[in-house]
């Protein structure tokens, strides 16, 4: 991990937990703890950081950040893109931390996740398709949207009878 990101994340903990910013500054637990989640993989950025540093360092729940089944239903994909990831980072905190993380357990966190990409398919599938095929410039069959021929059109082109035979 750079270390640009381990003192952005050690930044996010100091002021979580209101401590100085200073490197040498007394941490309510012991410096092990502080390292665990400074190097987490979790990003400083992410919006769950914030929240697992209150967990892990005061003893803050997190299951306020875990949403209803009927809420994520009804999440655009930004949004529930969003939500995702934070279940995925919180994912990666509990099986850090275990119960220290905020009283969630892994069931409930995957369970988040799975819904969320539940939610991101459904929003997927009911918008227009991602890519659309080609048509080959030769004959106009279906070839890959980044070939302007298709494959018999291609290998045609190609053939071995084309090849000149040098005697040597």
């Amino acid at each position: 991990m750079p270390v640009v990101e381990i003192h952005a994340k050690l930044q996010v903990a100091c002021q979580v937990v209101g401590a100085p910013l200073d490197v040498d500054a007394r941490w309510p637990p012991d410096g092990h703890t502080v390292w665990r989640l400074i190097t987490m993989p979790v990003d400083a950025d992410s919006p769950a950081f914030p929240a697992v540093c209150r967990a892990v360092l005061h003893g803050a729940a997190l299951h306020h950040l875990i949403r209803p089944d009927a809420r994520i239903e009804r999440m655009t994909l930004p949004q529930a893109e969003e939500y995702a990831a934070t279940m995925r980072d919180l994912g990666t905190a509990v099986l850090a931390f275990g119960w220290e993380c905020g009283g969630l357990n892994a069931e409930e966190v995957a369970v988040g996740e799975q819904t969320a990409a539940e939610r991101i398919n459904q929003l997927v599938a009911a918008s227009r398709p991602l890519a659309t095929h080609g048509s080959c410039v030769s004959c106009g069959e279906p070839c890959a949207p980044w070939c302007t021929s298709c494959d018999a059109c291609h290998s045609a082109r190609f053939s071995c009878d084309d090849v000149v035979q040098l005697d040597w």
